[in-house]
């Protein structure tokens, strides 16, 4: 018997009974009367009705038989929706109620509760937090993330800044006004934009890799947001002023437009040379570049002819 599935266990994985009730199961094992874990008999009932089930007949009969404990199978077994499953898992990270959460997702309360105690064991670890970084949410968290693992992204603010962060990061809405005239809609669209750019900023700045791409342009960043704190220090404006200009702020980042006004190019330097005509190479042809520090001859005419359209003030061009 695979000692890594003990609620003891440092390192358990979340789904433990779940996994322990299977070798039990395999191996024609019982749980002992020294365990005492209701929760495990239940895994190890339902697992073993399920490995019974030969027909669509015999899950039907155990779906109607234990509707809440066939749910949270469901949420955890299902391969191709998991977005009510992780939107779940991140729910019982943040501390939410299971009331709460159950009337979020259309759960019954007991299913919320058989989900965590079968198939998503935290709530006993939720004061560890290396357990909850490094086990639940994983080295991914450490590797790098980005946007599409938004999964790890639910877990990792419900955990550490609670259900109404979760709530705008997973509905992309936080308590939005609703506009009680057709007036009202201006002022809703520019809060709206507000709420939106702050979010997907924080968002690039927690995904963005640190590289030799992309490190002098997050301390850009970091040295603009602290100038415009001392700015507003010395102003008394307070945190107003700061978000009064993070528009500006995140000009600096690198993925802005090229501005010949601010950036300086060395044609010594041919990946300089090929980022100034705003052109993107393959992985082969950098290597090719970095290896010779030269940009191949067929591809420079392909270059100098690649340009963006130069900045303008003229409307009627707009």
């Amino acid at each position: 018997m695979s000692t890594i599935f003990r609620k003891a266990n440092p390192r358990r994985p979340v789904d433990w009974r779940w996994q322990l009730a299977g070798e039990l199961i395999e191996r024609g094992g019982r749980i002992s009367r020294s365990r005492r874990d209701d929760e495990l008999k239940v895994c190890r009932h339902f697992r073993g009705q399920l490995a019974r089930c030969q027909q669509e007949v015999d899950y039907l009969q155990v779906m109607y038989a234990e509707p809440d404990m066939w749910e949270a199978w469901s949420l955890y077994d299902d391969s191709d929706e998991k977005e009510i499953r992780w939107e779940l898992e991140a729910r019982l990270l943040a501390r939410e109620p299971v009331e709460d959460i159950a009337t979020k997702l259309a759960i019954s309360v007991e299913t919320a509760q058989l989900f965590e105690s079968c198939f998503f064991n935290v709530q006993d670890r939720l004061d560890s937090p290396s357990y909850i970084t490094q086990i639940v949410i994983g080295r991914s968290i450490h590797a790098g993330l980005n946007e599409r693992h938004y999964d790890l992204l639910w877990k990792m603010y419900g955990y550490w800044a609670g259900s109404h962060v979760l709530d705008a990061l997973i509905y992309r809405f936080n308590n939005p006004t609703r506009p009680e005239n057709p007036e009202g809609t201006t002022a809703f669209w520019e809060d709206d934009t507000a709420e939106t750019l702050r979010m997907k900023a924080a968002i690039t700045m927690r995904t963005m890799p640190i590289n030799w791409q992309t490190q002098e342009g997050i301390m850009n960043v970091y040295l603009r947001m602290l100038e415009m704190e001392r700015n507003a220090g010395e102003s008394g404006a307070g945190t107003e002023a700061v978000m009064a200009n993070i528009s500006s702020m995140l000009t600096s980042i690198p993925w802005h437009k090229h501005r010949q006004d601010i950036d300086v190019v060395d044609h010594s330097d041919p990946i300089a040379h090929v980022d100034a005509g705003q052109v993107s190479l393959r992985a082969t042809e950098l290597a090719i570049v970095g290896a010779t520090g030269k940009v191949p001859p067929a591809l420079e005419h392909m270059i100098a002819g690649l340009r963006f359209p130069e900045d303008t003030n003229d409307e009627n061009d707009r």
